[in-house]
This record gives C-alpha cells, structure tokens and sequence, in this order.
C-alpha cells in the first residue's frame, strides 16, 4: 500500500483540541506515529501513513484538522 506524509499545522491554543481529536481518530491513525513539534514552538505534527490514496489520509483525519493538514505521496529510502 502507498505511503503518504501528512503534515498538520495549528496554532499553540489549539494543540489541546487537536490532540483530544487525535485520541479519538480511526485505527488508520491510530496505528502511526505522530511527530509532534509543538514543543519546539512550530506547533503541529508528521505521520506517515499507508493508505490506498491522499483522500484516504485526508479522510481519516478528525474534521476540524483537514484544512490545516497537506497530504503527500512518498517513498521510503534506505541507504544501507
């Protein structure tokens, strides 16, 4: 299955909503790991998720976050 980067970007009195939304997100994200940055003040986060395409991902995630996120295809690079 295709493997897709979704970035989400929110404002710092948001993130306690977006990680309450995340909680309860269906198993396709629930299953990733998310790269939260808003410790660093760049409040948001990364997951790579596999799914059958962009609109899936999009789908997926709770409705309140879908317009801050971009979803892009990609392919994982092993240099060893």
């Amino acid at each position: 299955m295709p493997s897709y980067v979704a970035v989400h970007k929110h404002q710092a009195e948001e993130c306690q909503a977006v990680f309450d939304d995340l909680k309860n997100a269906g198993p396709l994200l629930r299953e990733v790991s998310i790269y939260c940055t808003c410790p660093s003040g760049d409040h948001g986060g990364y997951f790579v998720v596999e799914a059958a395409n962009a609109e899936a991902v999009q789908e997926a995630l709770p409705e309140k976050m879908r317009s801050g996120t971009t979803v892009t295809a990609a392919d994982a690079i092993s240099f060893s």
